[in-house]
């Protein structure tokens, strides 16, 4: 004889037990982590998790795994919210707004177009161009750039690489990276 409670328990206790399970692989939280971080957390992975079973309700011919409804979930978000926007005002675009695209693109190192006045041109590196040792500023030329970017002027080492993996690439580089 078992007791109502645990009866209960046993009938309900399947779908909680299937979105650990499902929840487990894709976990992210952190011991250091503060509780409303991690709470907030939990409940986007349940979200997701209960988005992809609507999906799979909705279409059940799919053969998606959840990892692949989460990285079509996040190329969406990415794709929609997160387009290069250009200056309205014209100029040269500020770098502030570019982030999310300059970061999963793919981008390569091109040289810098010559002019009929100037065969081999430089410009201010992005990234170190203005950076400062021992309280004086450093110009830093290069002659190349990245073709995808809109012709963003960089250093292929280390400038290229930052640009295009950090949010916040403003601090200069250390000296191992001098530009050409």
């Amino acid at each position: 004889m078992k007791r109502n409670m645990i009866v209960q328990y046993n009938a309900f206790m399947g779908g909680v037990g299937k979105l650990d399970q499902m929840l487990e692989p894709y976990l992210s939280l952190c011991k250091t982590m503060k509780w409303y971080k991690k709470l907030f957390q939990h409940l986007l992975d349940v979200t997701v998790y209960n988005s992809f079973v609507l999906y799979k309700e909705k279409t059940p011919s799919t053969k998606d795994s959840l990892l692949s409804f989460r990285t079509k979930l996040i190329d969406g978000i990415l794709t929609k919210y997160c387009t290069a926007q250009q200056n309205a005002t014209g100029g040269r675009p500020s770098g502030s707004g570019d982030a999310p695209v300059r970061m999963t693109d793919r981008h390569f190192a091109a040289f810098i177009s010559p002019t009929s006045t100037c065969p081999d041109p430089k410009r201010e590196c992005r990234v170190c161009g203005k950076s400062k040792r021992d309280g004086k500023r450093i110009r830093k030329q290069t002659r190349y750039m990245c073709g995808q970017c809109g012709g963003v002027p960089l250093c292929v080492v280390p400038c290229f690489s930052r640009h295009h993996s950090y949010l916040d690439y403003t601090h200069p580089h250390d000296e191992a990276g001098d530009s050409d």
